[in-house]
């Protein structure tokens, strides 16, 4: 396991949330919980932590992964992104993932920083 960390976790989908909330904390990480853009600027602007890592939908109601990037960053310029989207590849963590995905997709981004 990698150091603790702060995720922001931005989706809209409650279950993808949840799911990801007890998965990471879990593995020792505080989990800030977001359903759109405006929700994720409030809370990287509200937290005391730094945001090492944002997990974001390709798609939010208010915007996309790159509106919630802008405005994580401009709080948290060092905050990596993962993107969690269907059919995704790459640096996407595609959905529908389990749990060992989703922490080692977070370990993977907090090795590079």
């Amino acid at each position: 396991m990698t150091r603790s960390a702060t995720i922001l976790v931005a989706d809209p989908e409650e279950s993808v949330r949840s799911f990801a909330l007890l998965v990471l904390s879990s593995a020792g990480h505080t989990v800030l919980l977001a359903a759109s853009v405006a929700e994720a600027a409030k809370a990287a602007a509200a937290s005391p932590l730094k945001v090492n890592v944002l997990m974001t939908a390709a798609v939010l109601p208010d915007g996309d992964a790159d509106a919630v990037a802008a405005a994580v960053r401009r709080l948290h310029p060092e905050a990596r992104v993962l993107r969690a989207a269907e059919g995704g590849g790459g640096a996407v963590l595609p959905k529908p993932f389990d749990a060992a995905q989703l922490t080692a997709a977070v370990d993977s981004l907090l090795v590079q920083g």
